[in-house]
């Protein structure tokens, strides 16, 4: 049988299929359904200070090319959200905490009570700019390096904890670039490559209407995204070299989707919306599907799969 563990910064994940936050994450009670099923790692929702309420319905719209979901961040604030995320150790799978703030002192703080409280690995979601109060969540490094230079090295001073960023679908090398440089100058251990577009937007014909609610704004994921994240974790491998993890997340709906993604260099795949359609079980569909692509080309393990893709001949 072909092994799908994996390793990030020497925390290991016996698969490396794992969710994204946000989707069947709001409470405990999801995590730990997480938590039990084939799941290599459990994410969870991007915490912030203050809660942050879900958007009014509909916020979430499925189509044949992915999904559509309002940009928010819901969550009932870290301290309440984290009440019982040490229980989670109980299931023997590393925790990946998300985290998000309205400026630096708070990426910090959110940073150090999680990885005091059973976070194993921290993930600052630096890329989300949902509204729901009023407050901006995050920075985009193409428009302030140096905010998101000083983000990483205060959060990284709150703790020692294996720590890396999740950056959007980027426009070209350059910025990808940028993002890389800034992980192997901060130290940082990953960079999760994440899906959605930020401005999307469908429209419902007989009701003339946007599918979400308010201004009908909302990120695009799934399939639709493969693509853009493929090459984003292509690009990045091949620049760090090594000396940080890849995490994909855009489009895994099936074993091949996740293969692609090992093969264009990722160490581990996140799944979101096959887990939104299906529920848990969706891990394990997708994890039985990866091993028996490898069998079938003679892989044995995700390290010998990971950034082996061969290139056309010119």
């Amino acid at each position: 049988m072909a092994d799908l563990s994996t390793n990030i910064s020497g925390v290991g994940l016996k698969n490396c299929i794992m969710n994204v936050g946000g989707v069947r994450t709001a409470n405990y009670e999801e995590l730990a359904n997480i938590a039990t099923s084939t799941s290599g790692g459990i994410v969870t929702s991007t915490m912030t200070p203050e809660p942050r309420s879900e958007a009014p319905e509909p916020n979430y719209y499925r189509f044949d090319l992915g999904s559509l979901a309002s940009r928010t961040l819901p969550n009932p604030g870290y301290r309440k959200y984290m009440q019982n995320l040490s229980e989670l150790k109980i299931f023997g799978k590393p925790v990946i905490a998300s985290v998000a703030g309205a400026d630096v002192k708070e990426f910090a703080e959110v940073a150090a009570y999680a990885a005091e409280n059973g976070a194993d690995l921290i993930e600052l979601n630096t890329l989300c700019n949902g509204r729901s109060d009023g407050r901006l969540i995050g920075y985009n490094i193409r428009y302030d390096l140096p905010m998101m230079e000083l983000l990483v090295a205060n959060a990284r001073r709150a703790t020692k904890k294996p720590m890396g960023i999740k950056i959007p679908i980027c426009s070209d090398e350059k910025n990808l670039e940028r993002f890389a440089d800034l992980v192997i100058k901060e130290g940082l251990q990953f960079i999760t490559c994440d899906a959605p577009a930020n401005i999307a937007m469908l429209v419902d014909i007989e009701k003339e209407q946007p599918v979400l609610s308010g201004n009908g704004l909302g990120n695009l994921a799934g399939p639709a995204m493969k693509p853009h994240t493929l090459a984003s974790v292509r690009i990045l491998h091949l620049y760090l070299k090594g000396r940080a993890a890849v995490i994909g997340h855009g489009g895994v709906m099936s074993g091949a989707d996740a293969f692609q993604y090992l093969l264009a260099g990722a160490n581990a795949v996140q799944i979101g919306t096959a887990l939104r359609d299906e529920g848990v079980s969706a891990f394990s569909r997708i994890s039985d599907e990866l091993r028996g692509i490898m069998l079938s080309k003679g892989y044995k393990s995700v390290g010998e799969v990971v950034g082996k893709m061969k290139l056309l001949k010119s």
